[in-house]
């Protein structure tokens, strides 16, 4: 079907005259006229039928004018779904990510990528990242966001990193060990743990009693409120400590004390526009996060 044809055909119904079609289409009245005879010709069809009035459509002619304009505003949508989704503005992306990170990063992504990309539809899933990983070769999601070290040993991924994110040993305000300079894992062990995943955890062995629970602001909520101890990132819990609820413990013995962020990809799978938007957001607010 040609699109050009269509339109000449569409100046004619609308204006009513074909000299005024071919101004109104910056074409000669003989080279629209050429251009309507040959999609007749080309279909066996009539389309106009002239009289003292002007030009009025035949009963093909309504026919043809009528998906004309459906399959030309058909066509109108989809050059501009295109140069939306090559600019990362349109489509779909969905995203998997642990629960920590969906609670310190997806409020400000979240907000960012609705008010700036509008037309952008985001899915995410927050589960455990080992539970991901199917997700994500099976094409349910597209990447990752997790700490480096959950991917270790995992064949068929690429990723970038998009920093590195502190951790340490959070506890409630005015917690027994906050009175010492230095705490040791033998401090550690004597009291309860909390986490969202099962103790011991990132070389924390407790003797004590522990929770867990994979919502953060939970565990948040739980330690202030005792004398748990908690291995996350400061990050997460940088606005109670400045409020003086939480505290850092410093543990000369405990490693690592950072993890690197990355996204992660199927090696051998295209990345949508949408998803190189998304990690630049991811990095975005990450850096912002690093610099408070």
């Amino acid at each position: 079907m040609d699109f050009t044809q269509l339109r000449h055909i569409l100046a004619v119904a609308d204006t009513g005259s074909f000299s005024r079609a071919a101004e109104a289409a910056h074409i000669t009245q003989p080279g629209l006229s050429r251009s309507i005879a040959a999609f007749e010709r080309h279909h066996g069809v009539r389309l106009f039928d002239r009289g003292r009035g002007g030009v009025c459509l035949t009963p093909a002619g309504a026919l043809v004018v009528a998906q004309a304009r459906m399959l030309l505003a058909s066509s109108a949508d989809l050059e501009r779904n295109l140069r939306l989704f090559t600019k990362g503005e349109a489509g779909r992306v969905a995203i998997g990510l642990g629960p920590l990170l969906a609670s310190l990063l997806l409020p400000q992504v979240g907000q960012t990528m609705l008010n700036q990309r509008p037309g952008l539809q985001v899915s995410t899933r927050v589960r455990p990242v080992a539970e991901l990983l199917t997700d994500l070769f099976d094409g349910t999601i597209e990447m990752i966001l997790g700490s480096n070290w959950q991917f270790a040993d995992v064949p068929g991924i690429g990723h970038e990193r998009l920093g590195v994110m502190p951790l340490g040993v959070v506890v409630r305000a005015g917690h027994p060990l906050t009175k010492k300079p230095h705490a040791t894992l033998a401090d550690l062990e004597r009291y309860p743990g909390v986490s969202p995943v099962e103790m011991p955890v990132a070389g924390l062995g407790q003797k004590a009693g522990s929770l867990v629970c994979e919502n953060f602001h939970i565990l948040r909520d739980i330690v202030k409120g005792s004398d748990a101890i908690w291995r996350t990132t400061p990050w997460f819990v940088r606005d109670d400590m400045q409020q003086g609820m939480l505290a850092l413990l410093d543990v000369p013995e405990l490693t690592p004390t950072e993890t690197e962020i990355w996204a992660v990809f199927p090696r051998d799978r295209s990345r949508s526009p949408a998803a190189t938007a998304l990690v630049q957001e991811v990095q975005a607010v990450i850096d912002g996060i690093a610099q408070g």
